[in-house]
């Protein structure tokens, strides 16, 4: 913010060298809306939406077709995300047979994830992402991660 009248173009913003978009979901939590009755029956149903979403968003705003598209999340997407991308990674071959460019999933990112429930380990900071951690640090910091309860 440059004053109290507006804003000032920040070079190294996230959007100079990437385009995020945020879904609230299931629908009806958070800032989505769902019709009178309309519900999500459970994290299934919730990955054929996110699919849904994902797919119309690229073929609406077709600037982005084909670029690299990540799924990121904390907590309990350790549960949910896994999921979505494998929707959204299923549903590539139907775009596909109706002639609509797929979805280039490149990774899915999950911080402090919540896996198996109570006895999860707490992972602060740790985070795999698709090439984006080279081996030797992966290596480094396995035991710690297997054996070290972090809080």
């Amino acid at each position: 913010i440059s004053d109290a009248n507006g804003t000032k173009h920040f070079p190294e913003s996230w959007n100079s060298n990437a385009n995020v978009f945020f879904i609230d979901q299931p629908v009806g939590v958070g800032y989505s809306y769902a019709d009178f009755g309309e519900a999500v029956g459970g994290t299934e149903d919730a990955a054929k939406d996110i699919a849904a979403f994902v797919a119309v968003f690229f073929e609406n705003f077709s600037k982005f077709k084909g670029r690299a598209f990540h799924l990121a999340g904390e907590s309990y997407a350790g549960r949910y995300l896994p999921l979505f991308a494998s929707e959204v990674y299923d549903q590539n071959a139907r775009l596909v047979e109706a002639g609509v460019t797929p979805i280039n999933i490149a990774s899915i990112i999950i911080g402090e994830s919540m896996i198996w429930g109570q006895e999860d380990l707490i992972l602060p900071s740790f985070l795999i992402g698709n090439g984006w951690t080279d081996a030797l640090s992966m290596v480094q910091e396995l035991t710690p991660m297997l054996f070290l309860q972090s809080s």
